[in-house]
């Protein structure tokens, strides 16, 4: 083994045979605490979700390109599918998930690859000619998604068999900013819902490019607290809740009105007036779980 000398120091000794292996013989064993510290159960159940989720945003999305009258609402559940994509990562972070594989196992990535370029290539095609394909291929394009997760998450179950996680990540106070950035999440659902009620009006046209500027914009500053990703990182069970709510009441606004005559124009702004509401009320809710970790120094 050769080492290059640092300019004026002198060059280090080889190790021998015996302390290069003793190296190697240590490489087990940092991995094992490496383990210890991520929680791929939870990884796991987190891959799961984000799959499940994507495909279903997914798949809304294509049913409302089938959809003769849709075009408008189409911007709105692209603005859904990003945004589920960057608060995943931010919820999958919290637990200690990498999103990176090892070299051991390149066959992780390359299953991923191919299962990617065959839901990117069945979603083209659909979007192609989608008056002339039957309904089950709409679904098509979202299974493939599940799929693709599903594989992780189990093989995050399975290396999580018999091995019990050391996690004792600090809680993380939800930061002012992560605050108002939930606030104004509730703020761009409601304006989403306005666009996909109203969707063959100047308003939805209008509503729908503010959507696509907005989630530029934040994305851009996803290193900051006020990020997509920021958020699923400090968000709990009541804001999970409430986007959750928030991201069904656009998801199903939009598909009652490619496909159906029962959506009025009071049901469009009760809901705009519910999505503002339930984000805004989880933004502001007092952080019970720092004063569960007070309660705790304390005693």
């Amino acid at each position: 083994m050769d080492h290059k000398p640092m300019r004026g120091i002198e060059p280090l000794e080889p190790p021998t045979p015996d302390l290069a292996q003793s190296y190697l013989d240590e490489i087990d064993v940092v991995e094992r605490r490496r383990d210890e510290r991520i929680d791929r159960r939870a990884a796991g159940w987190q891959l799961a979700f984000n799959g499940l989720g994507v495909a279903v945003v997914l798949t809304a999305y294509l049913l409302v390109v089938r959809g003769s009258d849709g075009a408008m609402a189409l911007q709105p559940m692209l603005f859904l599918l990003i945004l589920w994509g960057q608060i995943g990562v931010g919820v999958a972070e919290r637990s200690g998930v990498r999103w990176r594989t090892s070299g051991k196992r390149p066959w992780q990535v390359i299953v991923v690859i191919l299962l990617a370029i065959v839901a990117v290539c069945s979603f083209m095609v659909l979007l192609i000619d989608s008056a002339e394909r039957p309904l089950w291929a709409f679904f098509v394009p979202g299974a493939i998604v599940a799929i693709g997760f599903g594989g992780p998450a189990a093989v995050q179950f399975l290396r999580s068999r018999g091995r019990v996680a050391v996690i004792e990540l600090p809680y993380e106070p939800m930061p002012r900013a992560s605050r108002l950035a939930t606030a104004g999440l509730g703020l761009l659902l409601g304006l989403a819902v306005l666009a996909v009620g109203y969707g063959s009006t100047l308003f939805a046209s209008v509503g729908s490019t503010i959507l696509m500027f907005a989630m530029v914009a934040w994305i851009l500053a996803s290193r900051t607290d006020a990020g997509p990703q920021a958020l699923g990182r400090f968000w709990r069970w009541p804001q999970i809740l409430a986007y959750l709510l928030g991201v069904a009441v656009v998801i199903g606004l939009s598909l009652l009105e490619v496909y159906t005559d029962v959506v009025q124009s009071w049901m469009i702004g009760a809901c705009a007036v519910l999505v503002v509401l339930l984000l805004a009320g989880a933004a502001f809710l007092p952080d019970a779980g720092a004063r569960r970790a007070a309660d705790g120094r304390d005693g």
